[in-house]
Parts: C-alpha cells; sequence; structure tokens
C-alpha cells in the first residue's frame, strides 16, 4: 500500500494519502464500522469535491490532526474537511467546513516522513447539520499507550481495499491490528524511531490501511477504556503484505508540537504585534503565504502553473514607517486581537522579470501600524503543465525535482529511454513557454501489446523520450479467459508481481456468474460506482479473495457475450483479458 496519497489534487506526491512517497490509503482486510465515528474526517480539494483524498482526525473544537504529506500549500486555499460522514459518497453535499488555518510540524520531512503531523484550523461550524453528530476524540499524551493496550490498536479509514490495483467502495471501515516491536520494524524502515508506531499482520498479511486512508486516526483505549488517538497513518511498503506493516506518526510523541499549534491556531495572545504579525504569516496565513502560483500561456485547453515560494524558515516582520513600492501579487488577511491585519506581497525591482526580482510581505494592522519583511528571491518549487487531448488529460508535472505524468486519470513515473515518435506517429500533448510533452504509443516486449510513452521537454529533465511506468498498480497481475465459443469458460487470474493480492473485483459490461472454489455459485450485481456488474471477493469472507505472490487462481465463469468480457476489468485497471478457444 504506499499510504501516501497522491497528492496533485492532493500534494499528490506524497498522496502517504497513502504510503509512497510520491502524491493519491483504504482499510485491507477490515470490516465497515460497526458504529458512528464522531471524530473521523476527510480531507477535500474544495466544497465542491464529490470525494475526499486523506483522513483526519476531529481532536478538539475546530482543531484537526492529519498527516503532513497530506498538505500541498499551494492548494491549501480551497481545502475543505467533511465531518460526520456515513459514507465516503457525495461529501460536497454534507456541509463541508473551510480550512482556515494550519500548521505543519516545523521539522516535517518530505523525503522520509519524519514528523509527519499537520494541525487544522476550521472556520466556525456551530449551528452547521451534518448528516450525522460531530464531536471530539481525545488524543493521547501517553507515548506508551498502544504498548498498554495489549499491542492492539484500531485504524479507521476511506481508502484503498486492495493490495493491487484500486478497489475503493465508499464504506468507511476499520481494522484491528498488532502493534509490532520498533526493532523488528527497523529492519524494515532502517528510519523508524521512536516518534513512530509500526503496525500490521506480519505473519498472514491481510490486514492494513492502504492509499486513500493517510493521515486517518488509529486509536486504542486507555486505562478508563475509552478511545483516544494514538497515531496517524503515514507509510509503508505496499499494502497488507507479510513484509510490509504500516508506519504510523506516534501522537504521544507530539504533544509538545499540538498543544502549540493548538494554542496558536484558536487563542493567539502576545503584546508584541510585529512578532505575532510574523508568526501568524507561518501559521494562519500559511495557506496564503509561502507560494505564489504563476499561471502561463492560460487557454482553455492548455495551461501552465508554476509554483514559487518564498523561505519562511527565518521570515519576520520589522515595522517601519514608510509606504514600500512595488506591484501586489497576493494578500491575505487575518484577526489579530481584535484588529484586521492586511498583508500583501510586493515585487520590488524590475517587475518585468517576475521571477528575477524580490519580493517582501507588507502588513497594515487596523490600528495604522505598518510591518514589512526582508525582501528575498523566490525559490522554485513546482511546475505543471496541463493539456486537454482527445484521448483525456494529460498533465506534466515536477513537484520538488519529481517529474510524473498523469494521463487519462492514471499516474505514470518516468521509465527506460525509447525512440522519440516519427513524424508520421500520433501523439497526444501541448506545449506553453519552454516545456512541452508529447504521449504516444510503442510496441511492448516486441509482442502486439502497447505501451505508453512521452517526449518531454521540461528544466527539470531536459529533453528525452521515455517509457512511462503505471505507478498506481502492478502490470504483472494478468486474466486470460479459455471459452467454450458458447456461455461458460474458465477466468485464469496469475499473480506474477511480489506482492499477496487480498480482495479483488471483477467488473464487467453484462451480467455473469463466477463457480468459486467452495462451490458456491456468485451472481454479479449491479456495480454502484457506475455501469455494469461486479463481483468482489474478499479476502476476509472468501478463500478465492485471495492469491499469493507467484499464484494463480482458474474460476468457472458463465456469461452472456464471450467478446464482452474483453471490456472487463479487474480492480479497477485495464487487465487484458486474453481469450483463447478451448479446444475439443
Amino acid at each position: 500500500m504506499s499510504r501516501v496519497g497522491l497528492s496533485v489534487a492532493m500534494g499528490l506526491l506524497l498522496v502517504a494519502c497513502g504510503r509512497t512517497p510520491i502524491s493519491q490509503l483504504k482499510i485491507i482486510g477490515g470490516r465497515p464500522t460497526a458504529e458512528h465515528r464522531p471524530w473521523f474526517v476527510q480531507l477535500m480539494d474544495s466544497s465542491t469535491s464529490a470525494e475526499g483524498f486523506c483522513g483526519g482526525t476531529l481532536v478538539a473544537p475546530r482543531i484537526v490532526m492529519t498527516a503532513a504529506h497530506c498538505i500541498d500549500l499551494a492548494a491549501s486555499r480551497s481545502l475543505h474537511v467533511a465531518l460526520g460522514l456515513a459514507d465516503g459518497a457525495n461529501l460536497n453535499v454534507n456541509h463541508p467546513v473551510k480550512v482556515e488555518a494550519l500548521i505543519i510540524h516545523p521539522q516535517y520531512s518530505a523525503s522520509d516522513l519524519k514528523n509527519d503531523i499537520a494541525v487544522l484550523y476550521l472556520a466556525n461550524y456551530d449551528g452547521v447539520e451534518f448528516e450525522r453528530p460531530v464531536h471530539p476524540l481525545p488524543y493521547t499524551q501517553d507515548r506508551a499507550l498502544p504498548e498498554k493496550n495489549n499491542n492492539m490498536v484500531t485504524v479507521v479509514g476511506l481508502g484503498n481495499t486492495t493490495s493491487i490495483g484500486n478497489l475503493f467502495d465508499q464504506v468507511i471501515r476499520e481494522v484491528e491490528i498488532p502493534v509490532l516491536d520498533l526493532k523488528k520494524c527497523s529492519e524494515t524502515y532502517p528510519d523508524v524511531g521512536e516518534s513512530h508506531i509500526c503496525a500490521g499482520d506480519i505473519q498472514q498479511g491481510g490486514r492494513d490501511s492502504c492509499q486513500g486512508d493517510s493521515g486517518g486516526p488509529m486509536v486504542a483505549k486507555n486505562e478508563n477504556g475509552t478511545w483516544e488517538l494514538v497515531g496517524i497513518v503515514s507509510y509503508g511498503n505496499g499494502c497488507a503484505q507479510k513484509s510490509g506493516p504500516g508506519v504510523y506518526t506516534r501522537v504521544g510523541s507530539h504533544s509538545a508540537f499540538i498543544e502549540a499549534a493548538i494554542t496558536d491556531l484558536a487563542t493567539p495572545r502576545g503584546s508584541d504585534l510585529a512578532r505575532d504579525v510574523s508568526r501568524f504569516v507561518r501559521t494562519r496565513c500559511a495557506s496564503q503565504f509561502g507560494y505564489l502560483p504563476f499561471e502561463q500561456g492560460s487557454s482553455d485547453s492548455h495551461r501552465r502553473n508554476t509554483i514559487y515560494g518564498l523561505d519562511l524558515k527565518n521570515f519576520a516582520l520589522n515595522e517601519v514607517e514608510t509606504i514600500p513600492t512595488g506591484r501586489k501579487i497576493d494578500e491575505c488577511e487575518f484577526i489579530f486581537d481584535g484588529m484586521k491585519v492586511h498583508a500583501e506581497w510586493l515585487l520590488l525591482g524590475d517587475q518585468s522579470r517576475t521571477l528575477n526580482s524580490k519580493v517582501t510581505v507588507f502588513a497594515t494592522a487596523d490600528d495604522g501600524r505598518k510591518f514589512i519583511s526582508r525582501p528575498q528571491r523566490l525559490t522554485y518549487l513546482q511546475d505543471s503543465l496541463i493539456c486537454s487531448t482527445s484521448q483525456g488529460h494529460l498533465t506534466l508535472a515536477d513537484q520538488r525535482h519529481f517529474t510524473y505524468v498523469i494521463f487519462k486519470d492514471v499516474l505514470y513515473g518516468l521509465g527506460e529511454p525509447v525512440d522519440p515518435p516519427g513524424n508520421d506517429q500520433t501523439t497526444w500533448g501541448c506545449s506553453v513557454s519552454d516545456a512541452s510533452i508529447e504521449t504516444y504509443e510503442i510496441s511492448y516486449s516486441g509482442t502486439s501489446e502497447r505501451q505508453l510513452a512521452a517526449r518531454i521537454h521540461h528544466k527539470s529533465v531536459g529533453t528525452i523520450a521515455v517509457k512511462l511506468m503505471r505507478m498506481d498498480q502492478d502490470l504483472r497481475l494478468t486474466a486470460r479467459f479459455m471459452t467454450d465459443d458458447g456461455f461458460r469458460g474458465i477466468l485464469i487470474l496469475d499473480n506474477a508481481s511480489n506482492d499477496d493480492l487480498f480482495t479483488w473485483n471483477m467488473s464487467c459490461p453484462m451480467p455473469f456468474n463466477v463457480k468459486l472454489s467452495s462451490g458456491e455459485v456468485r451472481s454479479a450485481s449491479p456495480n454502484p460506482q457506475g455501469a455494469g456488474y461486479q463481483i468482489v471477493l474478499d479476502a476476509i469472507h472468501d478463500a478465492d479473495g485471495v492469491i499469493h505472490s507467484g499464484g494463480k487462481l482458474a474460476l468457472p465463469v458463465d456469461h452472456g457475450n464471450a467478446r464482452a468480457l474483453s471490456e472487463c476489468t479487474i480492480n479497477g485497471v485495464i487487465v487484458p483479458i486474453i481469450q483463447r478457444t478451448i479446444v475439443k
């Protein structure tokens, strides 16, 4: 599972919204929540998003705790939280609440996900009628609580329910898993320490959090028998694998940061206005300060967003008398001790050369006092080129010098070099300013199968032509359908990946039946998430729901149209179902 979530939306590349440190984890081997969890929340890109991308926990009125890797500052202006959830469907109709401010742990490291914790401050939601009741869950200050609770914890989430591919059903699930010894865990993850919790079933596998569960709650009962938040879903190798337990941020190890963050966000105090204005530029305005998005060559079909930021580590505002001159390029407001403080970005010097000029922050308090930061050059953070093609949306993105491609909602990394497209070859792409991308198809390993490639020109990689490698699925899961040319056949699934497959879904455009190894005949039901019919084989309840690494499963299938089986999918990904006629 790489719990890390793909946050391009969403901080895509830290999609530790799950476990791989990329951007956009679900509960595997769990069960639907037996009772309402009034403290469980979902993070949303905006108030109009129909679904969330990371979990979180309401720990005090208007205070939510989540993973730092779920937060993309460049997209946080529109960040919302859905509360009082019955399920994960159509979150935008459940009165999502805007995130007014946030603080990420100052020692958070995106490279190894240390101190993976953030605190969010919500806009006032008093009087909002949510779908179900809402109230906070206490968070522990006891570093040893999980171990005190017989080494068992419960994780709640709305993420992926399968270990290979994607299977999201919008059902809030929870799973009970054992806490592991950190020394044992360090054999898999050398960087884990006392500020982490490792948990998972390393004997059998099959129980875990997964992509989409990132930032969500790990809870345990304290000595009084009441639930407390003890961990935050952070990262891990794969989902539900014996060799890859989950790594969680230990909440009890960060109590000092949490208390300070809540104090700063909810009850700002202080007599030194310059000092506190400086602090709030780093906190309440963090969703609007620290970056500047520049849109280049914008059109209906092609656009480019380059994001630059200021170094806020040593940022400070000093009181001044004179008003500086410069072009305003961003702004934000907040309330301090009853006074409205208005802050602006000002571009200094040669205003025709934005990226080579310096920027200062100028703030005006309600009482007329003025404050200014020292001028500094902007730092490059990330870049994205977005196209609308005849084959679907295409994105070329560089986030902290990790370059990736999204084509038709599938995430790709850059693979080995290939020949560029010929002059007569069909390509899909666009160019804006000094960046361009063309996607095209190439033959795969000397077979008739085709694989996607791209020719890219971007400052992060130069000019290259490479294979595009899917990052959200294992391509070594294959399916074959052996048919008798009538209405029966055998579906053969081969798991040539390095991961055990737990829980899988077969979706087809027409009704079909599958005969399980137990002798039960399972009929496909209408797909609640879209058109067609589906059968889900759950690893917990169905023996055929597990296909171990290197294993194979053969199931008899009755169908209405053998040809239509070529349009079936396994776990929501396109796994070619090769039809072969059984020779009689």
